[in-house]
């Protein structure tokens, strides 16, 4: 009894070192290449087009009735104009804006500042919380 318990744990225990060897071989030897890929950097190419930086401007809702662009303080209405003329060196597929706001903005004036940046036909549009905490 004892030595059909041992030759069959013995049988079991080669099977499974066959198999993880296998397992292991097919791994190493499964015909993908070891080394990446090389990819143009023209730029025509698109990962070239990914890698480079983007045009961007940050707008600021410091309150319900008050933005900035950059450090500059403007009006709602002026969102657009100001922005087309920031951005106008790029492509409109490559201007990205970012908007932050504080915590006590409503929805609806994020909602108009939004809909404003949208006129400056931008290609992308952040939304981010303002994260700065006031010196006390």
């Amino acid at each position: 009894m004892k030595c059909t318990l041992l030759s069959l744990g013995s049988a079991l225990l080669a099977l499974a070192i066959g198999v993880s060897a296998t397992r292991v071989f097919d791994i190493y030897h499964s015909g993908e290449p070891s080394v990446p890929p090389v990819y143009d950097l023209s730029s025509s190419s698109p990962v070239f087009k990914e890698t480079q930086p983007r045009k961007y401007v940050v707008v600021v809702i410091a309150s319900n009735s008050e933005f900035y662009i950059g450090k500059k303080k403007v009006s709602l209405a002026e969102i657009p104009d100001r922005l087309t003329k920031l951005l106008a060196s790029s492509k409109p597929e490559e201007r990205v804006v970012w908007i932050k706001g504080e915590p006590s903005v409503s929805y609806e004036t994020l909602s108009l500042v939004i809909r404003k940046v949208k006129e400056a036909d931008v290609g992308r549009v952040e939304v981010v919380p303002n994260t700065k905490r006031a010196a006390k």
